[in-house]
């Protein structure tokens, strides 16, 4: 089966795609910024549920009339009122979400227990920019806290002030995994983040997307993120040597970043991200 390495580029400036619960960045043991894959996920799903409607995706918050959030059984029945009588039938069912399709689900209702590995796994992203600068923003209730009392600090927003997340994924095709399905992934890729503006993500773009096929190799996962650098704030710079190309399909906003590929036994072509 085809097997595909890839690598995505977060841009964030003045903007937060990653926060752990106290609300700064996420970091890993070295002090390093990270996000989740569950980050990135996020913003495709949301793609994807603005684009083809909410009954494409069904790990995606959904609310009832109450406003309340829906329950897993609610969203699978917002698309389908009855479940499969058979496994196989709740299977095919599942497998028309796109988000099942690309990252897989774990499935318990109605005495259905089904598991399914994600075609696309994504690796944590790590911040290749030198500067990890957070700030903190002391946010400003617009109302008083009580009769004749003057306004109050509602809380604190913190912010990077300039990163550069490089996430590694791996496509492992499958049956049910078509060629359109994977096309679909790799457009949606060039501009997931960048249509995912919440407050915090205002700030935070798509930077890079690049898929990788190799002609007879098997490589870890994050080696091809790991030759990912970063020079001089704006120069990008992709070292492919030792690694055997068969193709490689690269997008980049190349408004922002002059793309420099080195050791790369075929052309590539550098393609506009947006």
């Amino acid at each position: 089966m085809k097997k595909i390495y890839g690598i995505i580029g977060t841009d964030v400036n003045g903007g937060m795609f990653n926060a752990d619960f106290t609300g700064r960045a996420r970091r890993d043991s070295q002090g390093n910024m990270i996000h989740s894959d569950v980050s990135l996920k996020y913003c495709f799903r949301r793609t994807w549920a603005l684009k083809d409607g909410l009954d494409s995706v069904l790990a995606y918050t959904k609310y009832d009339k109450d406003l309340n959030p829906t329950t897993l059984e609610d969203n699978f029945k917002f698309k389908f009122p009855k479940i499969g009588k058979t496994k196989q039938d709740v299977r095919e069912q599942l497998l028309t979400y796109k988000d099942v399709r690309n990252f897989g689900m774990a499935f318990a209702i109605a005495k259905n227990n089904i598991s399914l590995t994600g075609t696309v796994q994504i690796g944590w992203g790590i911040n290749i920019n030198g500067n990890e600068i957070e700030r903190s923003i002391q946010i400003l209730s617009p109302y008083a806290s009580g009769k004749g009392k003057g306004q109050t600090t509602l809380g604190t927003q913190y912010i990077v002030d300039n990163a550069l997340f490089v996430a590694p994924l791996i496509i492992n095709f499958t049956e049910d995994y078509k060629e359109k399905d994977y096309k679909d992934f790799v457009e949606t890729s060039k501009r997931a983040v960048t249509e995912t503006q919440s407050r915090s993500m205002i700030g935070c773009n798509s930077a890079f997307s690049c898929f990788v096929e190799l002609k007879n190799e098997v490589i870890p996962t994050d080696l091809l993120s790991s030759r990912v650098k970063l020079e001089d704030g704006n120069q990008l710079i992709f070292d492919f040597e030792g690694v055997e190309l068969k193709s490689v399909e690269l997008f980049a906003n190349i408004y922002k970043y002059d793309v420099k590929i080195i050791n790369s036994n075929i052309d590539i072509e550098v393609k506009n991200l947006f």
